[in-house]
């Protein structure tokens, strides 16, 4: 592997240099102004949702090693069994593939008005089955059946985001530029 073997010149960071100081990009996501603002974009650009029972966002990574080959089986997804469920349910599947998956999505015409959505193996650190946050499924099915029983295993959630991020409030920015900026 060239890659990893590459990795081993760098030098290494000691851990006093690393500042955790939280994700600025996650900032937004705190702020009940900009939740406020947002749901009547979402909705004028996915008119579905306004009315649908349920909206589910399904985002899948990349198949691949980088951006050169990425792709998606997209026979993974079972669209006549999200079809009836998402018909039956009253509810709506936005998807997003990773930007590195340039395939487009093929939905059958009859289910586009549920709007499944397209739009333009890696490895992990820790085993993956020890550190996500939920629950984990392999096939379009076993995504299908937990959703029906709804069985997302959500008690993995506070675990994961507290082993993770120290600074999950909504002011990271500001503790980058006091930190860095202003040296405070």
């Amino acid at each position: 592997m060239k890659d990893l073997a590459s990795l081993e010149l760098l030098p290494s960071i000691h851990e006093s240099k690393i500042l955790p100081l939280g994700v600025p990009r996650t900032d937004i996501f705190f702020s009940e102004e900009y939740k406020k603002a947002i749901i009547p974009q979402v909705e004028a650009a996915f008119p579905m949702v306004k009315d649908a029972k349920e909206v589910i966002m399904y985002a899948p990574t990349f198949r691949g090693v980088n951006a050169k080959n990425a792709s998606f089986p997209m026979d993974m997804i079972d669209f006549d069994a999200w079809g009836e469920y998402l018909h039956e349910s009253h509810s709506v599947m936005l998807i997003k593939m990773h930007p590195f998956v340039k395939e487009p999505l093929n939905i059958p015409e009859q289910y586009r008005d549920v709007r499944m959505k397209y739009e333009a193996d890696r490895g992990f650190y820790e085993p993956y089955s020890e550190m996500v946050p939920g629950k984990i499924v392999r096939t379009s099915e076993e995504l299908l059946h937990a959703i029906k029983k709804r069985d997302f295993e959500f008690e993995k959630v506070d675990p994961f985001v507290k082993k993770n991020f120290k600074f999950t409030d909504g002011k990271a920015t500001d503790r980058i530029i006091d930190t860095l900026i202003l040296k405070k």
